[in-house]
């Protein structure tokens, strides 16, 4: 979600991060944003997440910009919150711990739920074990 005002049917220019990792060495010195001037449009269903429409030129009539690339915003920095994808789920914290012999490192895995599990043999054997019995977070 933009915490910048965005409004619809407004002429807006914005300056986007531009960075490709070819085009250097065929052209050499390449710029690093890109600007674009245009009027803010509806999106579509199938836009990226945190995007917007704008109107563009006879060469690519609508352009469609992730928040993420945007550095400014009608001369403005642009300032957004990126939002949570419920289709995504949340990623697991992963811990390396060391096991009771030196050198022997195993996985604690933790969900978002709280729930635990570990890559010893102990806990595959028993569903528990001391590595997460005696880890901290």
């Amino acid at each position: 979600m933009a915490d910048t005002k965005i409004i619809r049917d407004e002429e807006v220019t914005i300056e986007m991060e531009y960075r490709s990792p070819r085009l250097p060495e065929v052209f050499g010195e390449q710029p690093t944003t890109l600007t674009f001037t245009g009027k803010v449009v509806g999106s579509a269903d199938y836009d990226p997440k945190d995007s917007l429409r704008i109107t563009g030129d006879q060469r690519m009539p609508i352009r469609v910009i992730t928040f993420a690339k945007i550095v400014k915003f009608n001369g403005q920095p642009f300032k957004y919150t990126p939002t949570l994808d419920p289709k995504k789920p949340a990623q697991p914290k992963v811990v390396q711990v060391e096991g009771s012999k030196p050198g022997k490192f195993y996985t604690i895995t933790i969900k978002e739920d709280g729930s635990k599990s570990c890559s010893c043999p102990g806990f595959g054997f028993r569903g528990s074990c001391k590595h997460i019995d005696n880890y901290k977070a």
